[in-house]
C-alpha cells in the first residue's frame, strides 16, 4: 500500500513540421544513479550542479553554485537527515528538481536500489530539509525526472525502472506527492519506453505520448497511447495483442494548422498520422 507522509528517436517521416520525438535510451531530462542534478536550486535563476552523497555524519547535497559569468567558484554543502533512516545506511543517490512558481525549487530524492523496508522510498526536500515522503510503485527507479503534468506551474515527478518494470507519474500538491496521471508496466526485458512529454491536448498541462511494451508470463501487449497530463484520461492510438510490434512515435504539425499531430511507425504498414481534432483527441487520416 502506498504511504504518503507530510512533515512541516525517432526521425520525422517527411510530412509536416517536426515538433517532438523521444530520445534514445533514457528519457530526456532524467537523472540516474549518481548523476548530478543540473539546474537552479537556489532560486536565483542560474544553473547549479547538485550532487547527492552519503557521509559518516549523514546525507549530503553538494551544490556548485552557478555564476553570472564563467565557471563557478562557490560550493555549498547542505547536510540533511532522512526520518527513520537507520544509522549506517546509504542516503539517496538520485534525484530531480521540482520547480516552484516564484520560489526556489524543491528536490525529490530517492534510491536506485531502494530504501530500507521501514521507510518510504521518495522524499521531498525544501531548502534541503525533508518536508514530505511517499511510497510509489516504482521503489527501485532507474531514472527520475520532472514535468508539470497538471499545468499549475509547479514540477511533478515521474519515475521509471528496468528492475520492477514500471513507469509512474506523481503529482505534487503543496509539499505532498500523490498518484499522477499515468502508471503502466514496461517490458520484462527492462527496456524503457519511448515517451514524449508535450502539451498535445492544449490544456496547459504536460501530456505523455507513450510507446509501451509489456511482455510477461501474464500479459503481452505493445502500443501507442496519449495520456492527458491533467485528467489522466488515455486514448490508445494503436495496440498489438501479441506484444511483438515495435512502434516509433513523433509529434508533428502534419496539416499546418499549428496544432500538434502524432505520427506512428511500425509493422508492415507505412508511417501514419493521427490528426488532433480540436478536442484533445486524435484521429487516423
Amino acid at each position: 500500500m502506498k504511504k504518503s507522509i507530510v512533515l512541516a528517436t525517432v526521425a520525422a517521416f517527411g510530412v509536416g513540421a517536426f515538433l517532438y520525438a523521444p530520445a534514445a535510451g533514457a528519457v530526456t531530462g532524467s537523472n540516474g544513479r549518481g548523476q548530478p542534478i543540473v539546474g537552479d536550486v537556489t532560486g536565483d535563476g542560474r544553473s547549479d550542479t547538485t550532487t547527492l552523497s552519503t557521509t559518516p555524519t549523514g546525507c549530503l547535497a553538494t551544490v556548485v553554485v552557478g555564476a553570472k559569468r564563467g565557471p563557478s567558484v562557490k560550493t555549498v554543502l547542505h547536510y540533511y537527515s532522512i526520518p527513520g533512516l537507520p544509522a549506517g545506511r546509504p542516503c539517496p543517490d538520485m534525484g530531480t528538481r521540482l520547480t516552484r512558481k516564484r520560489h526556489a525549487p524543491d528536490l525529490a530524492v530517492t534510491w536506485f536500489s531502494g530504501p530500507p523496508a521501514s521507510i518510504n522510498s521518495l522524499f521531498v526536500l525544501r531548502n534541503f530539509h525533508v518536508v514530505s515522503s511517499y511510497q510509489p510503485d516504482v521503489d527501485q527507479p532507474s531514472y527520475i525526472g520532472s514535468q508539470d503534468f497538471d499545468g499549475d506551474g509547479n514540477g511533478d515527478v515521474w519515475l521509471t525502472s528496468d528492475q520492477t518494470q514500471h513507469f509512474e507519474t506523481l503529482t505534487k500538491v503543496g509539499t505532498a506527492l500523490a498518484e499522477g496521471p499515468a502508471s503502466f508496466p514496461l517490458s520484462i526485458s527492462g527496456a524503457n519506453p519511448n515517451v514524449i512529454f508535450a502539451d498535445v491536448t492544449g490544456n496547459r498541462g504536460i501530456d505523455l505520448i507513450a510507446n509501451y511494451k509489456v511482455y510477461s508470463p501474464d500479459t503481452r501487449e505493445s502500443g501507442v497511447s496519449v495520456i492527458n497530463g491533467r485528467s489522466g484520461s488515455t486514448q490508445v492510438l494503436e495496440s498489438d495483442a501479441s506484444g511483438t510490434m515495435t512502434y516509433g512515435i513523433s509529434v508533428v504539425d502534419a496539416n499546418g494548422d499549428g496544432s500538434p499531430d502524432i505520427k506512428v511507425s511500425g509493422g508492415a504498414n507505412p508511417p501514419r498520422v493521427y490528426l488532433k481534432n480540436g478536442h484533445g483527441h486524435f484521429a487516423l487520416v
